[in-house]
C-alpha cells in the first residue's frame, strides 16, 4: 500500500495585505515546508531598510538567501510590476531578484508570519485523523 498526502495538506493559498499600497496585488503561495520554516525562523530579526542598505553581515545575508530561496520556491504567482518591468516578474527566483527588495521584503513578512503563526493550525486535532489498531510482534516472536 502507498501513501499519498492528503488533499486537505495539498494546495496554495493567496496572501492577503491590509497595506492600501498592497490593492491589486496578488501573490499566491504553496503550503509551506519545514524547510521553509527552518530557512525563515533565521530571518526574523533582519530589516528590510538595512538589507537594501547592505548593512548585513555575512551570516545574515546568508541566512536571508536561504529564506528568498524557499520564498520563490513556494511562489506560485504574482502580478508584480513596476516602471523597470512594466511586463511583470516572473513567479521565480530569478523575478524575486529582480523585484525592488523592500517590496518582497513585506510580501515575505507576510508569508513569515503565516509560516511562524501556530494559530494556522489551531483547529487541527489528533482525533482528526482515523486510526486502526495493529499488532506488532514482539521480538521473540
Amino acid at each position: 500500500m502507498t501513501w499519498m498526502l492528503p488533499e486537505e495538506f495539498k494546495g496554495t493559498f493567496r496572501l492577503a495585505f491590509s497595506d492600501p499600497s498592497f490593492d491589486g496585488f496578488e501573490c499566491v503561495m504553496k503550503r509551506h515546508t519545514l524547510g521553509a520554516l527552518k530557512a525563515a525562523s533565521k530571518t526574523l530579526n533582519i530589516n528590510a531598510e538595512d538589507a537594501k542598505a547592505g548593512r548585513l553581515n555575512k551570516k545574515d545575508w546568508s541566512n536571508l538567501t536561504k529564506a528568498l530561496d524557499q520564498f520563490a520556491l513556494h511562489l506560485v504567482s504574482w502580478n508584480y510590476k513596476s516602471d523597470d518591468y512594466p511586463d511583470g516578474l516572473p513567479a521565480t527566483r530569478e523575478g524575486v531578484d529582480k523585484a525592488d527588495l523592500v517590496f518582497v521584503f513585506q510580501v515575505y513578512t507576510v508569508w513569515l508570519r503565516i509560516i511562524v503563526d501556530q494559530s494556522v493550525y489551531a483547529d487541527f486535532e489528533t482525533s482528526d485523523i482515523p486510526m486502526e489498531d495493529i499488532e506488532v510482534p514482539s521480538d521473540g516472536e
